[in-house]
């Protein structure tokens, strides 16, 4: 048998799906039904993919991050061949309402509509909590969340929303009750912890808000806003090097807050410091004249749109969590026409148009992703993945080098350039060097096979087997591994 067919033989068994994307991967990870995506005292941070982009708002509390929609991708024709279903990447016949009352409007007829199909949901209450908080009807919100805790007691984002609805009431002592049972289920949520301290501050203990923020950012160390609570925190307690360093931290990760400015001068005036705080309140008043305006009426219309923007966009994740896809990809691109750059809906977008097999909308809003989230690697990954359903192999190379490029300390990348190389046969001995990177850098059961699958195609039969016992002794009830075993062995004693 030729050295060839002996390759093929071996590999034949190798070779499972090499687009392998539903996995968890640049936060990524198969959709399950969730609550909404931040609660409703939040909504100053846009997440996407785990990844932030945008910095962190000291003037509130940020939410907890979106749930990443899956990178999951069904072959099939494409039906994205239509002008329709390109036009729905940019909904240029649909205009955002002109004033506030319509918007306010629409959104209320949203959220009812959602109370309307579900209402035995707490998730569906709590999205409408979010819409009445934002237009100030705190009381009805309020009412949202008590009857969302009748449907399930430990609903968190429900404690967390009646905690906020007791600080805005001064019901300080009720407000720490309802948040400290909201924080353990949420543990990445910095909202409530922010809210906790709030409440903490005004009843006059700090040494709690201390121990609950400095909790949080021993896990959260770039959470700019818990550094600045911190900071404050540790002036109450006249703790002024460790208010230090607290506004220092804030400054490092969020330069020019005038709120960590003028905390660092306080600590720093305390701490005898006076020249250093001289120098930094001229350097901030400076910077404040030349960036004060009035905010126009047009500039205030525009932020709302963005903050509904964000709450439309919940309400598609809501549906999409659901089941209803055509409802989710509505209300998506609504969110869209609000605030053109939110990245949210457009990654929801991929997800559904991937999942319905539309491949080339996804593909045209991955790239408009790309160019916004440029820093984040899970675009050029999930364009890779999907120029191989499209038959773009060299471009799928091209991709996955990016991911590289981007996230060089993650496996992801490496193992879809080996799996590409394998598969199209070309530059065998590169598939050997990414596969290898892959096990260096994760090291599982999966990540020996592929290597042992690049050895294969290079005719080295010996480390094939060598790693392919290797992936069997981490997993050895795979039975793929077991028969891809059998199937190299014979391969071996073939080329004898």
């Amino acid at each position: 048998m030729s050295a060839a067919k002996s390759i093929d033989a071996c590999t034949a068994f190798f070779l499972l799906p090499t687009i392998c994307v539903a996995v968890s991967i640049f936060g990524c990870s198969p959709r399950q039904p969730t609550a909404p995506s931040s609660p409703a005292s939040g909504d100053n941070v846009s997440v996407v993919a785990g990844v932030d982009t945008t910095k962190e708002n000291l003037n509130s509390n940020p939410p907890r991050n979106d749930k990443t929609p899956a990178v999951d991708l069904i072959p099939g024709n494409s039906i994205a061949d239509t002008a329709a279903d390109l036009s729905m990447v940019h909904p240029t016949e649909q205009l955002p309402p002109t004033d506030a009352l319509a918007l306010r409007q629409e959104a209320k007829q949203l959220a009812d509509e959602v109370i309307r199909r579900f209402p035995n949901s707490p998730d569906a209450l709590e999205i409408k909590a979010r819409f009445l908080m934002l237009f100030g009807e705190t009381e009805a919100a309020k009412n949202c969340w008590l009857a969302a805790l009748k449907l399930d007691a430990n609903y968190a984002y429900a404690l967390q929303g009646l905690g906020k609805v007791a600080i805005l009431n001064s019901e300080f002592e009720q407000a720490i009750e309802y948040l400290k049972k909201s924080i353990p289920s949420q543990p990445t949520n910095a909202d409530p912890v922010h809210d906790l301290s709030d409440a903490y501050m005004k009843v006059g203990k700090p040494d709690e808000s201390i121990a609950c923020l400095r909790a949080f950012a021993d896990n959260n160390p770039q959470s700019a806003l818990t550094f600045l609570l911190l900071g404050q925190s540790y002036l109450a307690k006249e703790q002024f090097e460790d208010a230090e360093k607290a506004f220092r931290t804030v400054l490092q990760i969020s330069p020019g807050q005038p709120r960590a400015e003028n905390g660092l001068a306080t600590a720093l005036v305390r701490l005898g410091k006076r020249e250093e705080a001289k120098q930094l309140l001229a350097s901030q008043k400076a910077n404040r004249k030349a960036n004060d305006k009035n905010r126009s009426p047009e500039e205030v219309f525009r932020d709302e749109l963005k903050e509904l923007s964000k709450r439309f966009h919940a309400v598609a994740e809501f549906y999409s969590a659901n089941g209803d896809k055509p409802s989710a990809e509505q209300v998506a691109l609504r969110a869209l026409v609000l605030d053109p750059n939110n990245l949210q809906p457009k990654a929801l977008l991929v997800d559904i148009f991937q999942e319905q097999g539309r491949l080339k909308p996804a593909l045209e809003l991955v790239g408009q992703l790309a160019v916004s989230d440029q820093e984040n690697p899970r675009w050029p990954y999930t364009r890779g993945a999907l120029l191989i359903l499209l038959k773009d192999k060299k471009g799928a190379r091209q991709a996955y080098e990016e991911v590289v490029r981007l996230a060089p300390a993650s496996a992801a990348g490496y193992e879809s350039l080996a799996r590409l190389a394998i598969e199209m046969r070309s530059d065998l001995k590169s598939a050997v060097e990414f596969a290898q990177k892959a096990v260096e850098i994760r090291g599982t059961a999966a990540d020996y096979e592929l290597l042992a699958q690049a050895h294969a195609v290079n005719s080295d039969f010996s480390r094939a087997h060598e790693y392919l016992s290797e992936a069997i002794r981490r997993d050895s009830a795979n039975e793929d591994y077991l028969e891809a075993m059998r199937q190299l062995r014979k391969a071996m004693s073939r080329s004898e």
